[in-house]
């Protein structure tokens, strides 16, 4: 980027302003290698001695009618400053950005190296402090690592902000993300290597391991910031011991710069919004009803209706949005702690044979992962628009259709048709745990019939593997609670039975007659129907 010249006289500059000490290295950055200097911006260096005491401070000049402005920096404190924030990153988080080696470049990309990686830990580590296991359903681009501990530095010194704008804006901001991202991508590759984490498609993807291989004490992200901002203020303050006149011109100019920016890049103003998904939107702003209606091509005016669905404990509302004659709807399910007892009491009752989930974040996991995964198994489900993490909320689109609860009725009544449609309800959940997952909540209102096919609308409880045996009683037990002829049981125990070892495995059948699997059901079905159930099982 400099001339060979411009590089002798920063070289020079540098040990003017080392005052005597070892330089071991020397790096531009700023203004002058981001590319949006001004005629009389200075170039800015950290210059890395060997000791020094306090640790890191200012050193103004002048070298053959180059300005500078050198951070010097002892060794150590760097290399601590990288790997933990001594300093508050005041010094190391620097080399975040696009930089120039003057000298010493290895020891200047193992610093870079050092931060980036620890910038890269700290962003997975919150990423799943505050969204578990969602968390590895996103797909996270190499910049996101970047512009979230940008976003960071700049809450805590906001003068700064000006820089990562200019920085980050056109025409320099393609250039400037490339060099800045070449060191992030180094460390990435070393991460995937670790088991960290996947790329996919250029994306970066978190393993289930992750969480267990981060071996950093976990800390509170607003008490992280706000001890490296501390840090970073002690540091600017022995730092800038350059006489109050020198202070005091250039934090003015910093602060003057940083109030003339009209709006931030979306990076820095909301680096999330770089995060993607498999399928879906993810939002994080309350605004995720106008994001999911905007996504389905919809501008107002409209007219908007909601009304709840399912049962007395259900949380998902349907949205209904009218222009003219067209009508468009959708379903939003919130995943909150409010209704969580209803899983709670939902244990205590089956507690021999099966333990439902019951935390929000969980239950959205498992319905988005469902949802995808089922698919694969060849079993149509809702297709998700939106998924707003810090809300709990999932919108997805709205399926009609005939319930499975109703054709279970009717064929245990005898209509051909709906044993027909039972025989492939028995198919498809067959085909389910082929593929290794489990319903988990397998009541016969979870599922709807229509021209497509097969659609399964609720899938909060699947999950990878699981108790497969449970799916297969809660659909039988559940759909017999109102039956009194054995016949009848048995009758749609052989229909449901000649559909599932179509595609399932026979030993879930045998396994589902387990007496563990009735008891939770004694009390609704009648022992005649219990034991026909079982014993139809039981010979499969």
């Amino acid at each position: 980027m400099f001339s060979e010249t411009d590089r002798e006289v920063l070289s020079h500059a540098a040990a003017k302003a080392a005052g005597g000490r070892t330089v071991l290295a020397v790096a531009a950055y700023g203004s002058k290698v981001a590319g949006y200097a001004r005629p009389d911006s200075d170039y800015d260096l950290i210059v890395v001695v060997n000791a020094l005491r306090p640790h890191a401070k200012y050193v103004y000049g002048e070298v053959d009618g180059r300005q500078f402005s050198a951070l010097v920096v002892e060794t150590e404190a760097l290399m601590k400053d990288a790997d933990a924030g001594f300093l508050g990153e005041f010094v190391a988080g620097r080399l975040l950005n696009v930089y120039e080696p003057i000298i010493g470049s290895e020891y200047l990309a193992d610093i870079e190296s050092r931060i980036k990686k620890r910038v890269v830990l700290e962003a997975i580590d919150e990423l799943l402090e505050r969204y578990g296991a969602f968390a590895e359903e996103m797909l996270i681009p190499p910049s996101y690592f970047l512009f979230n501990k940008l976003k960071k530095r700049a809450f805590v010194y906001p003068p700064v902000l000006y820089s990562y704008v200019k920085t980050y804006s056109p025409p320099v901001k393609e250039s400037n993300l490339a060099a800045s991202l070449k060191g992030f991508e180094l460390v990435l590759n070393a991460i995937v290597a670790e088991g960290f984490m996947t790329r996919v498609n250029g994306y970066c993807v978190l393993t289930k391991e992750a969480e267990a291989k981060i071996k950093a004490p976990r800390m509170a992200e607003m008490l992280r910031i706000a001890e490296r901002g501390i840090k970073q203020y002690i540091t600017h303050g022995f730092a800038g011991a350059v006489g109050p006149d020198t202070a005091i011109k250039e934090l003015v100019s910093k602060i003057s710069r940083t109030k003339k920016m009209k709006e931030l890049p979306l990076e820095l103003e909301e680096p999330r919004s770089l995060i993607k998904l498999p399928e879906g939107k993810l939002v994080f702003k309350s605004d995720w009803l106008q994001e999911a209606l905007k996504d389905l091509g919809l501008k107002e005016p409209y007219h908007l209706t909601t009304e709840s669905m399912g049962d007395f404990f259900s949380t998902a509302s349907l949205y209904t949005v009218r222009q003219g004659e067209l009508a468009t709807r959708l379903v939003a399910k919130r995943f909150q702690d409010l209704w969580s007892f209803k899983w709670v009491v939902a244990n205590l009752m089956t507690v021999t044979a099966k333990q439902f989930e019951s935390k929000p974040l969980t239950r959205m996991t498992r319905e988005y992962r469902g949802t995808i995964g089922l698919r694969r198994a060849g079993v149509m489900t809702p297709r998700v628009l939106v998924v707003a993490p810090d809300e709990r909320i999932m919108v997805k689109e709205y399926v009609t259709g005939e319930s499975l609860e109703g054709l279970t009725k009717r064929a245990l009544d005898g209509d051909a048709s709906a044993l027909e449609k039972v025989e492939r309800f028995g198919e498809a959940l067959g085909q389910i745990h082929s593929m290794n997952y489990c319903l988990g909540d397998s009541k016969p209102s979870n599922v709807l019939f229509n021209a497509e096919g097969i659609h399964v609308v609720d899938l909060e409880q699947t999950e990878e593997g699981g108790d497969q045996p449970w799916d297969i009683v809660e659909y039988l037990y559940y759909s017999t609670i109102t039956v009194s002829s054995p016949d009848q049981a048995r009758q749609l125990v052989r229909v449901f039975k000649k559909g599932y070892l179509k595609a399932g495995p026979p030993e879930n059948l045998r396994r589902a007659s387990d007496s563990r699997y009735a008891i939770p059901f004694q009390m609704l079905v009648q022992p005649p129907v219990v034991t026909t159930i079982k014993g139809e099982l039981e010979a499969s």
